[in-house]
């Protein structure tokens, strides 16, 4: 932010939504979870023949991560993370990392994600303009293009090249899929490395299905096999299913209905296409033409812990609730096929910040919550997120459960498409979010919502 706006520096974060930072470091008695990992798929063949030659190239900030790989770290790194989880279940997972550094500290920024991934990318972009220096950030598919196109995040391929052969990171690389890789990169460079990801099936409960005398769905059902199961659910003050406009699982059912809501190159809105169209009526049809969802935005755990809905659509993050409640009346399936079965997948990860003054740290930091210890606090969901691990080994394991069929959220990285996010996502996304609340309040109709969207959306793609 330029010196002519004399704006207090702490009136400044909160008009951002971004909440007082605190500095942390780590007493030797601290108790422990983890050590070090990370990397690109795509890069680790390659990086597998020619590290050493790689280090020349990576960025050149005052402190460059090149430098010297081996070199003792210290000093304190700005770490950026979603506030949607307090502060000591961030803490969690560096705890091993500042034992073995111990000259590192943390100073912890949280950014509000109450909003949506829009928000929360824009809230970072103001930091930084703000003067707020960031070394290492959390963030996931939807803000990567928007943040790199700001000049906020490192390009990471030549740091991942030169140390790809580090036996922590070469495990790292071989234990994450290509597609989680990708969900994490802009234009082909790697920006972030993937800590944990999501995507959408449908999760049930089977008490529910068995008091209503109905089975639990084939994972080979359809839109049609859904909708009569909802509706022979709905009943008693039980709602069958809940409609979800949100931009994350629209993805999911305009993929299986043969289209997807921005084209490949992510720019170009494919608002008014007929498989967006088709989608936005059926969710529309669910809550007032079928009458077997209640109105978004509906309290879907709330109803669901309480046996009053029987379906409902997310990744594995349902689990930070569920797990605390020990509520484990649950079961998941494929999401229902539309033209083709599919489903979108959106990953998370750790960057450095292409400003930190201490990228031979942040770095360092990046690759160690990459391991295996730190990782499995998401299979145990005992820090702050439950969702998937990106590392195949665990999202496989046995601890995975429940559910029972576990399996099934890796398993869709096979058909499972990113979750579409181009650098102009905060604002496409936000014109999406208010024509989709109007349409699912009955204040528009589809084919008014859809036309008045992507003549916005287009006018902001267009900008280049």
């Amino acid at each position: 932010m330029s010196d002519k706006f004399a704006l207090d520096r702490r009136a400044f974060l909160s008009l951002m939504g971004v909440a007082a930072v605190a500095t942390v470091g780590c007493s030797a008695d601290d108790p422990a979870p983890a050590t070090a990992s990370s990397s690109t798929s795509a890069a680790a063949s390659q990086a597998a023949s020619s590290s050493s030659s790689a280090a020349s190239t990576a960025s050149a900030a005052p402190t460059s991560a090149a430098s010297s790989a081996a070199a003792k770290i210290s000093g304190t790194l700005a770490f950026v993370y979603g506030a949607f989880a307090p502060q000591e279940k961030w803490e969690g997972y560096f705890k091993d990392f500042l034992k073995e550094n111990p000259d590192v500290n943390i100073k912890y920024i949280p950014v509000a994600l109450d909003k949506g991934w829009g928000p929360y990318t824009q809230k970072i972009a103001a930091l930084t303009a703000g003067g707020q220096a960031i070394d290492v950030l959390w963030l996931a598919t939807e803000g990567v293009a928007a943040l790199a196109d700001k000049g906020v995040l490192l390009n990471l391929d030549d740091l991942i090249k030169r140390d790809a052969a580090e036996p922590a990171l070469a495990d790292y690389l071989a234990d994450v899929s290509t597609p989680l890789m990708q969900a994490l990169q802009a234009d082909g460079k790697q920006y972030l490395m993937p800590f944990a990801w999501n995507n959408i099936v449908t999760w049930y409960n089977p008490k529910v299905l068995a008091a209503a005398g109905v089975e639990a769905p084939a994972p080979t059902w359809n839109r049609d096999d859904y909708l009569a199961l909802a509706k022979k659910l709905t009943a008693g003050g039980v709602y069958g299913t809940v409609a979800d406009p949100g931009w994350f699982n629209t993805s999911a059912w305009v993929y299986a209905a043969g289209g997807s809501l921005l084209s490949e190159d992510l720019k170009t809105a494919q608002f008014d296409s007929q498989p967006v169209k088709d989608t936005l009526q059926f969710f529309y049809d669910l809550v007032y033409t079928h009458k077997v969802s209640p109105q978004p935005p509906a309290k879907t755990d709330v109803l669901f812990q309480a046996g009053k809905l029987a379906m409902f659509h997310a990744g594995r993050w349902p689990l930070q609730t569920y797990g605390p409640a020990k509520f484990t009346d649950f079961e998941i399936t494929t999401l229902p096929a539309g033209t083709t079965s599919a489903t979108v997948i959106g990953s998370d990860g750790y960057g450095v910040g292409a400003g930190s003054k201490n990228q031979d740290a942040a770095w360092a930091l990046v690759k160690y919550l990459g391991s295996k210890p730190v990782m499995e606090t998401l299979v145990a969901v005992t820090a702050a997120s439950g969702s998937i691990p990106a590392r195949k080994s665990l999202a496989l394991s046995a601890a995975m459960a429940p559910p029972k069929n576990y399996e099934l959220f890796y398993k869709s990285t096979t058909g499972g498409k990113p979750v579409p996010a181009g650098k102009h996502f905060p604002d496409v996304s936000a014109v999406f979010d208010r024509y989709m609340s109007k349409l699912m309040a009955n204040e528009t109709n589809v084919e008014a919502a859809t036309k008045a969207m992507q003549a916005e959306a287009t006018a902001i793609l267009q900008r280049g």
